[in-house]
């Protein structure tokens, strides 16, 4: 969903990135190389390595759930 919250999509079911315990690194990762058993395709080569950058950021920083 485009706040974070995981739910069913047109992949699979999506994880809720606001509650997510990866860190940015390992969000790079999955963005990058993707999780292809859950659903979740690769964006290696369609997203350049900075604008993944920034969605990892995004994830961890703005959509984060406020403790």
């Amino acid at each position: 969903m485009p706040d974070g919250r995981g739910g069913q999509n047109e992949g699979g079911y999506g994880a809720d990135l606001r509650v997510t315990k990866l860190t940015v690194d390992e969000v790079v990762g999955v963005v990058t190389n993707g999780r292809q058993s859950k659903g979740m395709p690769s964006f290696k080569g369609i997203i350049d390595d900075e604008k993944i950058g920034l969605v990892a950021n995004y994830v961890k920083t703005v959509i984060k759930l406020k403790e």
